[in-house]
């Protein structure tokens, strides 16, 4: 095989002439090669003229060129450099060495082709000496473009070596092998927690990994898009930016502590490539971030009492935030000056004055010093990552603002809070101090009735006690506190009623459930003044005159006392036993938390349950109030039955509280006994006989009194105008009487009662006469019977 050929530099002269062999590959020491040549002037006549030639031998000192690669495998766009080591140069000056070219190739096009003067692939070749003193020559980084393999997949770099302008390319054993690129899978890191790395690794080897941000780039001039953008390993390694990758392409746990930002993600992918000058190849960005992405005033209102924060923390954990006083907070800013930096100081030595800055910050924010509030939520692994944090006050705040600040349980060691300023982020508490409001608005001692809050949008879950000092208030608890109700809403069911007490009337309130009590002002000051001293009573008015009961089948006019004065009020009425049966309410409470499965209003209740239907109130003169109460009303009572008069004093409000007035209504009959005059004939006076009739008719109102008689029990009780005897002329032809007028033993009609709870005898002759033998004939001894209406 020809390895070579060359002529000497000038015109041969006779004797000893020097030509240069110009060799298309290194030789090895030792090595034998066979030479021929021949004059330019008869070239016909080669010298020795037989196979043998001279024999020359390579000297035994003879070193074989050889390169090495770092890193030691490459892909597309990655960056490599070049070392060629145990080079013999004849004349070691500066024009030999610049003379020398190195050309790179891939292996589907070879070296032979390449001639010196081509300008793709060449390295910029710098040349030094080893640590023995022998000449080596290193290239600069360069990018690898692999375009020119051809989807070859045993595709692999060729070194092509030019000694000079006149030198043949020799191809360097030591080829340089091509991976499949490395791909970067994770997409952030986490400021001030623990993060892992993930790559797809295309080799089997570990290796390490670091980071710089486009800003140190672009900072230090270096143009992202075209230059090598990757910290030197010295660089890397000083800066703590310096993580083991395994040979699966998953990171050691590392924390950082850089700013947030867009980073190049640095390879050295065989960990044996960790020597000074290997270049690290950027495989992509990834993105650092804070754990608390964004935190700020929630779109959930916040109140006087209660701060709502939302936070976007972007790791499962707990969140915790915490809110100052601005008074302490700004009392506290002398100590948290900053730090100069100092020029020249190292990278970890910053970190260090960082971590102390941070340190005395977290610290104080989790002293009790200014703290009025502090709150820790649960951030859960499904995405979205935002949650609100609920931030109870533990007092009224003096400013409409208060200085907050968050931090999330994965940085607890780099202390990172958010914001990192001392002054804190300022959120608004918005409005008023909250208020509490009774319902009904007219309300007395004794009474019942709900609260609602004023300046707080959302009370759900708000609940109030009622006390009789701020110490009962601090004692205490939630679980003991009453249900508010929501205003603005549909008339709400009620969960639990209050009851006006003159003695507790500081509100005591809790907003959430782990919010702590707060003495609140009312709307009548710091504690509830009752419009009414005494309770509302009830009175009756039936035909003009003050009656003591309801009579069925008869109007009434009943009589609200002392109530409130507007034209507002509303009534109905409902059986003693149905108000019981509510635990003494006009309404039932649902119980606390029953309100979700109730599933029957007040007004369907009301219409369900009570005998007399809701009915406006109406002023009288005097400041009373009046409803009436028709006579289809009062027939849908029981004789003998009470019943209860359920008032508010304004129908507006947004949730009614019916409360009992005055004493039970009674219900009696107008005429409450009938029954044979006894007394008279024990007297001396006309017994009851087959003619004649004397009854005691007992009736409770003034007027006219009618009876009649008839000779047996009847199937169903008379009407007035059979008893009057007009049912022929005054009732439906199709009238069928219940009795034939053959039964009748007599009638007396229009007998004037002339007191209203009196006794009036009817006397009642039986005409005609005959009727009376009707009356069945009863044993001897036995009185006989007749029937009277």
């Amino acid at each position: 095989t020809d390895l070579g050929w060359g002529s000497s530099a000038e015109e041969a002269e006779a004797g000893n002439n020097l030509v240069t062999l110009h060799l298309t590959e290194f030789v090895s020491a030792g090595q034998l090669l066979r030479v021929w040549c021949y004059l330019s002037d008869s070239p016909v006549f080669v010298y020795p003229s037989d196979l043998d030639g001279v024999e020359l031998e390579v000297p035994q000192g003879m070193k074989k060129p050889r390169v090495t690669y770092l890193q030691q495998r490459g892909w597309s766009g990655g960056l490599f450099t070049v070392t060629i080591q145990d080079l013999v140069v004849p004349t070691v000056s500066s024009q030999a060495l610049s003379d020398i070219k190195v050309i790179t190739s891939m292996s589907t096009l070879g070296c032979e082709g390449l001639a010196y003067h081509m300008e793709d692939g060449v390295m910029d070749m710098q040349h030094m000496e080893d640590k023995f003193g022998n000449l080596q020559m290193t290239s600069t980084p360069a990018f690898l473009d692999t375009s020119m393999c051809m989807e070859d997949p045993s595709c692999e770099m060729l070194t092509c070596f030019f000694g000079g302008p006149q030198e043949y390319p020799i191809t360097m054993l030591e080829a340089y092998p091509i991976i499949d690129t490395p791909t970067l899978e994770s997409a952030y890191m986490y400021r001030g927690a623990p993060n892992r790395v993930i790559l797809e690794k295309t080799s089997a080897t570990s290796g390490y990994i670091s980071w710089v941000s486009r800003e140190e780039v672009v900072s230090s001039g270096i143009d992202p898009e075209t230059q090598q953008v990757c910290p030197e390993l010295v660089d890397a390694q000083d800066s703590g930016r310096y993580v083991e990758l395994s040979a699966s392409g998953e990171s050691s746990e590392f924390t950082l502590d850089q700013p947030v930002g867009q980073y190049f993600l640095c390879l050295l992918d065989d960990a044996a490539d960790a020597v000074p000058g290997v270049p690290l190849r950027s495989i992509g960005t990834i993105s650092v971030m804070d754990v608390i992405a964004t935190m700020g005033q929630s779109s959930l209102p916040s109140t006087r009492t209660t701060l709502r924060v939302d936070v976007s923390a972007m790791l499962a954990g707990i969140v915790t935030c915490v809110a100052k006083t601005v008074a302490a907070t700004t009392a506290k800013q002398s100590e948290f000056a900053s730090v100069a930096l100092e020029p020249g100081m190292s990278a970890s030595a910053m970190q260090e004055q960082a971590l102390q800055q941070r340190t005395q910050i977290f610290e104080w924010l989790n002293d009790q010093d200014g703290t009025i509030a502090l709150s820790n939520t649960e951030v859960p692994a499904a995405v979205p990552p935002n949650v609100t944090v609920v931030l109870v006050l533990s007092t009224f705040p003096e400013t409409n603002e208060v200085p907050t600040w968050c931090w999330h349980s994965a940085t607890l060691d780099l202390k990172m809070v958010t914001p990192e300023d001392p002054m804190g982020m300022y959120l608004e508490l918005p409005g008023s101090n909250p208020k509490a409001h009774h319902l009904p608005t007219f309300l007395w001692p004794g009474g019942s009735f709900l609260i609602w809050i004023e300046h707080v949008p959302d009370t759900s879950r708000s609940r109030v006690n009622l006390v009789n000092s701020s110490d009962e208030c601090d004692s205490s608890t939630y679980e003991i506190a009453m249900p508010v109700v929501q205003v603005g809403f549909t008339e709400q069911l009620i969960e639990a009623y209050l009851v006006a007490d003159v003695t507790k009337r500081m509100v005591c309130f809790f907003e959430l459930p782990t919010s702590m009590a707060l003495v609140i002002a009312t709307s009548t000051g710091e504690q509830f003044e009752f419009p009414q001293a005494a309770p509302p009573t009830n009175g009756l008015i039936v035909e003009g005159v003050v009656a003591n009961y309801v009579h069925r089948g008869l109007p009434a006019n009943v009589i609200l006392s002392s109530a409130e004065p507007g034209e507002n009020g509303q009534v109905f009425i409902i059986e003693d036993v149905a108000y019981e049966a509510n635990g003494g309410q006009c309404l039932p409470a649902v119980g606390i938390g029953g309100a979700a499965e109730a599933i029957e209003t007040a007004e369907e209740y009301i219409a369900r349950v009570a005998k007399v239907q809701l009915k406006d109130a109406f002023p009288m003169d005097d400041g009373s109030h009046f409803i009436t109460l028709n006579e289809e009303d009062t027939q849908a009572f029981v004789i003998g039955g009470s019943y209860i008069v359920c008032y508010v004093g304004d129908k507006r409000d947004s949730t009614r509280v019916f409360n009992k007035v005055g004493e039970s209504l009674l219900v009696r009959d107008i005429i409450t006994n009938v029954i044979k005059d006894t007394a008279f004939e024990e007297a001396g006076g006309k017994k009851t006989t087959s003619e004649q009739t004397r009854l005691s008719v007992e009736a409770s109102l003034e007027g006219r009194v009618s009876c009649f008689i008839v000779v047996r029990r009847l199937d169903r009780t008379p009407v007035m105008e059979e008893i009057r005897n007009t049912y022929s002329s005054e009732l439906p032809e199709d009238f069928v009487p219940a009795f034939d007028e053959s039964e009748v033993l007599g009638r007396t009609l229009d007998v004037d009662v002339l007191a209203a709870n009196s006794v009036t005898p009817v006397v009642i002759d039986h005409l005609p006469y005959g009727n009376a033998a009707g009356i069945r004939a009863m044993p001897m001894g036995v009185a006989p019977q007749v029937y009277t209406w």
